[in-house]
């Protein structure tokens, strides 16, 4: 079967019945569609790649005729597109052509029924594809059947979808649905097992049937909160897991808060990973506050420096506040004859993170220090230079004591 019209626009809407591999394969090579196939048929809407310069769809998950009632093998030769949604689906259709690779335009349209009578579609559309001269070459759309949601009713939710996206991709994570009495309607995620839930264990009973009274005070105006419309997000410790709660509402298709969702996710990882850190920033201050010489570190890839301890006041005589900003405040006052010395310094530090050199600054009020710098490399786990540390010391005395002797 397949739906013609006069117009480019009606024909790209009213999409093929069976899914196009076939005519999908001059544009798209096997591997792609493969992975296309295996993807797109985990998900409940219909989704479609539409080409521009051909006006056709070469690739469709599903068949979208059986949704409005016609056989597979009918030609039906008619416009499939409400006339009154006509020229919104071609404005929606032009203005994806002019927009950027990260944006996706909605529509709402009707589509003609094999009986006569219209259904409502919600369709989002992104771009896919581009030619080389950067004009849109397909347009990957999903195409939803927006039937009308009654007040109060529950959402439609593919249940085998979200627990295999929780099961084998976020082994971290729980989802749960609720109704106005907050009944949990869905309950998947490996987190539940862990918290001590069974698979399933949670649906059809409400939030004070399932938790202890005290953790049911905890979250219920939480829970009240998103069915009132506002999202509220929690932090909470079960079990010895240190929990991230995000608690939102469900809204249909007319913008009416029909349940409630709360997206569940362990954290004790990085939170333990943020104290560790927080600890060893700590005992670095300590150590960086307390030394007599200046402890600097540079960021290779974008040339600024990163860090300067509080010594650095005492070499150069000026906040290092300045210096991060304006890394050339300290070039401008070494001695005019060292510049050469520094230029060459800064290339070879760049190469291969390491140097040590002597060399001369002039003080504001014209004094002459002699100053050392030795600096050392840090590598990422790839073993490529991404910083240099260094120690910076003040050895004028030293310097004058040498030439005395």
């Amino acid at each position: 079967m397949s739906f013609s019209s006069a117009n480019p626009i009606v024909r790209q809407t009213a999409i093929q019945s069976k899914p196009a591999a076939q005519s999908a394969g001059a544009n798209m090579d096997y591997s792609d569609m493969h992975l296309l196939e295996q993807t797109f048929k985990l998900l409940p809407d219909v989704v479609s790649i539409y080409d521009v310069n051909a006006e056709r769809v070469v690739y469709s998950n599903r068949s979208l005729a059986s949704v409005l009632g016609y056989e597979e093998d009918m030609l039906v030769d008619q416009f499939l597109l409400h006339p009154d949604d006509v020229a919104g689906v071609a404005a929606q259709h032009q203005s994806l052509l002019d927009a950027n690779d990260d944006t996706s335009v909605d529509a709402h349209y009707r589509l003609k029924q094999a009986d006569g009578n219209w259904k409502w579609f919600s369709e989002r559309q992104v771009i896919f594809k581009r030619h080389v001269d950067g004009t849109v070459a397909q347009i990957l759309k999903t195409i939803r059947d927006t039937k009308e949601v009654q007040a109060g009713s529950q959402p439609e939710v593919t249940l085998d979808l979200l627990h295999y996206i929780t099961e084998y991709n976020l082994p971290n994570y729980a989802f749960m649905l609720f109704d106005h009495e907050m009944r949990y309607t869905l309950s998947t995620g490996i987190l539940l097992r862990r918290l001590g839930f069974a698979k399933g264990e949670m649906e059809g009973h409400t939030l004070r049937e399932v938790l202890r009274p005290e953790m049911a005070d905890w979250f219920e105006p939480a829970y009240e909160a998103a069915l009132s419309g506002t999202e509220i997000h929690l932090e909470h410790v079960v079990g010895g897991i240190i929990v991230s709660i995000h608690c939102l509402p469900v809204r249909n298709e007319n913008g009416e808060i029909v349940a409630g969702m709360v997206m569940a996710e362990d954290i004790t990882n990085q939170k333990q990973a943020m104290a560790a850190l927080i600890e060893s920033e700590q005992r670095f201050a300590q150590f960086s506050e307390n030394m007599q010489s200046l402890f600097w570190m540079f960021d290779t890839a974008h040339k600024r420096p990163l860090y300067f301890s509080p010594a650095f006041e005492n070499i150069w005589r000026f906040p290092p506040e300045l210096a991060y900003d304006n890394p050339s405040l300290m070039m401008q006052m070494v001695h005019p004859t060292d510049h050469q010395l520094i230029n060459e310094t800064v290339v070879e530090t760049l190469a291969t993170g390491q140097h040590e050199i002597k060399f001369r600054i002039v003080l504001p009020n014209g004094n002459l220090r002699w100053i050392s710098s030795r600096a050392f490399p840090i590598y990422d786990d790839q073993g490529g230079l991404y910083s240099v540390a260094g120690i910076m010391d003040d050895i004028t005395k030293h310097i004058e004591l040498v030439k005395v002797s």
